[in-house]
């Protein structure tokens, strides 16, 4: 593929991406109450709409949106899409067509059956040719979107229409369409003014006759940004489809997703010059990927972290401009920490992106006129990052109609060391003097008294410059880790990661369902009579499959009334819309080998071409009846993650603003002080927005200087510490460069030897407040971070965990979170933080096959009591064990508005059986002997089942050394357990209500410290005489456990009753003693009382 084909794609600009509006918008008519209540069952379609044959006549929503708005039916009039100069092939050679069709058109008629079946042999009848952009609208962007989405589900699942739920990825149906209160309506109207406002603009930039303008582009870019903001915003309010399960893809997910394919299937018929078979059409995604926290992770200081994570999203910023309106290729599909990915046609390879292409405009590598794509991402990132990240860019080699290869793609192509752009670094070393290599990069000379290079000093100061700027909002954080510290110098880093990996590839979907086999056999009774079982219906496929008549009669399964099932009964029944009556082997071609087929090896351990009937079979079963990975779901489930640590960090600062903000102080100086203090800055012995020190007796105080203030950047406790901090600084105070900029702390003023006036401060006086809170990684659904003051953390994490357990409730067992904290003094060096943050994210629990304990429904008091009245009304309490641990899980399976049961997410893997998963996975990290498992509803589980559950983990550690960062991580150790193979660490999730039940515990017996801490050490100094390996199974240690709490020190009395002052009950007893025996209870007051600095029961 040549600049030819490169260019006739930027020609076709205008024409992409007004295809991609009309994608965007196509379905703007389901954001209305009448949608809503045409799908519910109070209004039951009538016989018309049952047999009739143009669906566009019972898709009304596509016609009532002119309805309501004339003045955008004129507007959408005066655009057409309009492809030129297409080849096709005919007895006489290759001949040019042209094919066009009005937007108007494709919103009021995308359901009209008139365009489904295309014949490449009639696209040189020209007013056949036109329909071709509606063939390929409905085949290969909104029928395949909205046809994997929904899979084949079935109108029971219709919602009614006052209780019509939206649901997350994961089953939570969080919030109801109000349709009371007209929030469609107010939404539509929102987004039809945004509309109007860019079609008029659109209509100025491209009516004949006009001057273009020099940069069409970037109005195109600015256009096309404001529009889809607002659709998204507006959008998130509605549905797709409302039946359950379809109602986890918002209306803004699948018009994204639509819009993507349309726009990608149309630049794949210009760069190939050919028109495609929209039913064959297939994409590729163009990964841009880098290890993101190993670059955002070396800054030294909050203000490093900003600017390197400003770096990278001004750096995707552009490279999305790019890609996705300047040179159309496709759009963003997925972005996470480590990079963007976008969806591209397949008939793009790697060698097109090296292909040059001169478009009249220069890109950051100056000393060419003409760039490569390629090369224009690499100068995007070369310019942003100063040098320091280039980014792999791969096409990948396999394509597909499916979604499940953006998972598999991740894995395949992942970056795990960085690399910078060389000639860029070598540049800045050509004229360097006695230069050392900075501190924060680690790439650039540095002057030798700073450590710092000039780009990175640049980043730093560039952020606290936009801090300055907007520090007196009312929502206010920081970036001054001295302001974030609690009342004993300390602070927490809190760190929360889901690892997304077989969500994303698709694997757990395969244990979600649109449809079970009951609800088949309700709403099809005649086809499904004597369909009992999983493997029953996969004995039907593949009788079917090797029929392939769609006439030809099962044997082995009949109706009621003893008469055949036909193959196409059969497959219609199960495959809804999707089936048209063809052979059942061309079935499972278009629904399985088409979307998947490249990656079905590597996936299933599977040869499609070589397969027997009965592995057909299972594969075509599965597709039919799981949620399909579609490129909608899968943005979905990303977003789901992404809103998740959003309302985390929404609540955190809810949380911490009402713990009281704190104040910010400005130093009012004296007269003279001023003077000095411009005095040093005209002479550039200091520098604004530039964090310093200041001294006066034995007290330090770092400030930092904006425009000519000195503001103090430091907690100030209370009103009685700031008097005594504006004491000591009337008296006199010096001006110190501070110790972290280099390796020794310079005074910068007075200078002795010049007997300059020592700096003297009048008063302090508010400037501004602040939430002390400071992100660290945010906007990425696998990975969240952020700090807080240490006296807070606890509070914190307990909140988070209950979040997760209310939100991700129905896969808590397929979706792990891994949350902890990591407390230091303000001091630590913050990198060797950030590194505890990246070794936590390799832990694990480590242990996946887990037995029933006791499974029952749970007490709605107790629903009440520990999740806020969140779950619903079904919930089931579960109790599992595995080697020496032992949780207590609450999973939900009640629908949003508590009618029914949940009967597509709360699965449990148990044994083997015929439900496919990878096979990969099953082998080297699940341990499964095979790929073919069963599931169980969570209701069904019964004592002593075994069930795969991949535990979520909680973990914490004091950094009181820079060392001690070496204990996590994949092979986590501790201090008590080095020896052992049951060592605590890390914990379940789930321990933090053990950790909060021995603190309430401890309060209820009214133990005192020293009490608690005479234990601790007896029992430690036990451990070390003994040399214990294996505390859980020493009977000696047992005994000397339960002695030490019935006699000295705790000289406690077990009762039948509760537990009270100097009484423990036999529960509370028996379980103090099994937490001394598993670890916890150490590194619970290690916790309470060394790390959070608190005392013991009432004290």
């Amino acid at each position: 593929m040549g600049e030819s084909r490169l260019k006739e794609l930027v020609k076709h600009r205008d024409v992409i991406l007004l295809a991609e509006i009309g994608a965007l918008i196509h379905d703007i008519g389901k954001l209305s109450v009448e949608f809503i209540r045409t799908k519910s069952p109070e209004n039951p379609p009538n016989e018309k709409d049952k047999h009739e044959k143009d669906k566009h006549e019972k898709d009304k929503h596509a016609q009532w949106v002119f309805e309501w708005h004339s003045q955008l039916e004129r507007l959408l009039n005066n655009f057409k899409i309009h492809v030129k100069g297409i080849q096709v092939s005919t007895k006489e050679g290759k001949q040019s067509t042209n094919a066009e069709i009005s937007l108007i058109k494709l919103i009021k008629e995308h359901h009209n059956t008139e365009y489904i079946k295309f014949d490449e042999r009639q696209m040189t009848n020209s007013d056949y040719a036109k329909k071709y952009l509606m063939t390929l609208f409905s085949r290969a962007a909104d029928g395949i979107d909205s046809g994997i989405d929904k899979g084949a589900v079935l109108d029971k699942g219709k919602q009614p229409f006052n209780q019509t739920y939206i649901s997350t990825s994961f089953g939570y149906e969080f919030k109801r369409i109000e349709v009371e209160k007209e929030e469609l309506r107010n939404k539509r109207e929102e987004f039809v003014r945004v509309l109007e406002e860019v079609l008029t603009s659109l209509n100025n930039l491209l009516s004949a006759g006009k001057v273009p303008e020099d940069n069409p582009e970037s109005k195109w870019i600015e256009l096309r940004s404001k529009l889809y903001k607002k659709a998204k915003e507006c959008f998130s309010y509605g549905l797709g489809e409302t039946r359950r399960s379809a109602n986890d893809v918002t209306l803004w997910d699948h018009s994204h997703s639509t819009a993507s394919l349309y726009k990608t299937a149309l630049a794949n018929v210009i760069l190939s010059g050919e028109w495609k078979d929209p039913s064959q059409v297939k994409w590729k995604l163009l990964l841009i990927r880098f290890n993101g926290l190993d670059y955002i992770f070396r800054g030294v200081k909050i203000g490093d972290i900003e600017g390197r994570k400003e770096a990278i999203n001004d750096a995707s910023k552009e490279v999305r401009k790019l890609l996705e309106v300047e040179v159309p290729l496709g759009n963003e599909i997925y972005r996470d920490e480590n990079g963007l990915v976008f969806l591209v046609p397949g008939s793009l390879e790697d060698t097109t992106l090296d292909v040059t292409l001169d478009d009249g405009r220069t890109y950051p590598l100056k000393e060419k006129r003409t760039h490569s794509l390629k090369e224009k991402i690499y100068g995007i990132f070369n310019d942003k990052t100063k040098g320091e990240l280039k980014p792999v860019i791969k096409i990948t080699e396999e394509s597909s109609r499916g979604a499940a290869i953006l998972g598999y793609s991740l894995e395949k192509y992942k970056v795990i060391y960085n690399r910078p752009f060389e000639d860029e670094i070598k540049k800045k070393w050509e004229h360097s003097q006695d230069e050392v290599v900075c501190s924060v990069c680690g790439l650039k000379p540095a002057d030798q008294k700073e450590k710092i290079c000039e780009d990175c000093k640049e980043l730093r100061k560039s952020r606290a410059v936009e801090w300055a700027k907007n520090r007196k909002e009312q929502t206010a954080s920081t970036i001054w880790i001295d302001e974030i510290r609690d009342k004993n110098n300390r602070i927490g880093i809190i760190a929360g990661v889901f690892d997304l990996g077989f969500w994303l590839n698709g694997m757990w979907l395969n244990t979600c369902f649109t449809k079970t086999l009951e609800d088949l056999k309700e709403e099809k009774k005649d086809i499904f009579n004597s369909i009992n079982s999983w493997e029953d219906l996969i004995s039907a496929v593949e009788e079917a499959l090797m029929l392939n008549n769609p006439n030809a009669e099962l044997t082995k399964f009949k109706k009621p009334d003893n008469s055949g099932i036909k193959v196409k009964e059969l497959l219609k029944a199960l495959g809804g819309e999707s089936y048209h009556n063809q052979p059942a082997n061309e079935y499972f071609e278009a629904i399985v080998v088409n979307r998947e087929g490249e990656i079905l090896k590597e996936l299933y351990g599977i040869d499609v071409t070589n397969a027997a009937p009965r592995e057909k079979a299972e594969l075509l079963v599965l597709f039919l009846m799981r949620k399909n990975p579609s490129f909608a779901r899968i943005r979905r489930i990303w977003e789901t993650c992404n809103r998740f640590w959003e309302r985390v960090r929404m609540d955190v600062i809810e949380y911490l603003r009402n713990r009281g903000t704190r104040t910010r102080y400005k130093i009012v100086l004296d007269q003279e002080s001023e003077k000095e203090i411009k005095r040093l800055l005209e002479g550039n012995k200091i520098s604004k927005y530039r964090a310093y020190e200041i001294r006066a007796g034995n007290l330090r105080f770092p400030v930092v200087i904006v425009e000519d203030d000195l503001l103090l950047v430091d907690y100030v406790e209370d009103e009685d510490e700031k008097k005594e901090i504006e004491n000591a600084l009337k008296n006199e105070f010096e001006l110190y460069e501070p110790s972290d900029y280099g390796y020794h702390s310079i005074k910068i003023y007075p200078v002795e030897r010049e007997h300059q006036e020592r700096l003297k401060c009048e008063k302090l006086v508010e400037d501004s407040r602040y939430i002390p809170f400071f992100s660290i990684i945010e906007d990425y659904p696998s990975i969240n971070a952020f700090i807080v003051p240490l006296e807070d953390a606890w509070e914190i994490v307990k909140k988070i965990k209950k979040l997760y357990e209310i939100e991700f409730s129905k896969v808590q067992n397929r979706l792990p979170l891994k949350l902890g904290f990591f407390a230091m003094n303000r001091k630590y060096p913050l990198y060797s933080a950030l590194d505890c943050v990246e070794k936590f994210r390799s832990e694990d629990a480590g242990v996946y096959e887990w037995k029933i304990k006791d499974s029952h429904r749970a007490e709605s008091e107790e629903i009440c009591r520990n999740f806020d009245d969140r779950l619903g009304n079904y919930v089931q309490k579960l109790v599992l064990e595995s080697e020496s641990r032992e949780l207590t899980l609450y999973v939900s399976y009640s629908l949003g508005d508590s009618s029914g049961e949940d009967e597509f997410y709360p699965y449990f893997v148990t044994s083997s059986s015929s439900i496919l998963l990878y096979a990969d996975v099953c082998k080297n990290v699940l341990n499964l002997p095979v790929n073919k498992v069963s599931v169980k509803h969570v209701k069904e589980l019964s004592k002593d089942d075994r069930v795969v559950f991949i535990p979520s983990i909680f973990d914490f550690e004091l950094l009181d050394s820079n060392i001690r960062r070496f204990d996590l991580g994949k092979d986590r150790s501790h201090r008590l357990f080095t020896k052992s193979k049951n060592k605590p660490k890390p914990y379940l999730l789930w321990d933090i209500d053990n950790f909060e039940r021995l603190r309430e515990l401890i309060e209820k017996l009214g133990l005192t410290t020293s009490q608690v801490m005479n234990l601790y050490e007896m029992l430690i100094a036990k451990i070390e005489e003994w040399d214990l390996k294996e505390l859980s199974r020493d009977e000696t240690f047992k005994k000397f456990v339960e002695n030490a709490i019935k006699s000295t020190p705790l000289r406690l009395i077990v009762i039948n009753g509760e537990s009270e002052r100097g009484k423990i009950s036999k529960e509370d007893y028996e379980f103090l003693k099994a937490s001394i025996m598993n670890g916890i209870f150490f590194d619970f007051v290690d916790l309470w009382h060394t790390v959070l600095k608190e005392k013991f029961g009432k004290e």
